[in-house]
């Protein structure tokens, strides 16, 4: 994966709310890579080029974002906006996906964020999704 042998980082709501960590590959190491996040839930990373990391901003309720950066944490931004406690984020070769569990939907957007739809709506709940090959 490169990057000094770390791996995908992980959503971890201890010891500090509302933080993305990191670790090596084998969770030696971990630490604070973005901190001051509004519940996060659900981080990818992938993309071209990149890779980027992605992740879920829910505050539970309608102002829910979805988040980019570099890998380090570096130009982070909120990419789509106004989403319904989103969660689940997965990343395709060309797109965004995450669900919206108190508006029942699932969603698709372009890597840049741009172009934010629900592929399904009427879903009881959903919280995660993934991307197969």
């Amino acid at each position: 994966m490169g990057g000094g042998g770390r791996c995908q980082p992980a959503v971890l709501d201890q010891p500090v709310a509302g933080t993305i960590w990191a670790a090596n590959l084998d969770g030696s190491s971990p630490h604070v890579l973005l901190a001051g996040q509004n519940n996060p839930a659900g981080v990818a990373v992938g993309g071209i080029p990149g890779p980027l990391l992605y992740w879920a901003n829910t505050d539970g309720g309608s102002n829910g974002t979805i988040n980019s950066a570099n890998r380090d944490g570096t130009s982070s931004s909120a990419i789509v906006t106004g989403q319904n406690a989103p969660a689940g984020v997965a990343v395709g070769s060309a797109s965004l996906y995450w669900a919206n569990p108190k508006g029942g939907t699932v969603n698709q957007a372009n890597l840049d964020g741009s172009n934010p739809h629900a592929l399904f709506a009427n879903q009881d709940a959903p919280f995660a999704v993934a991307v197969g090959p």
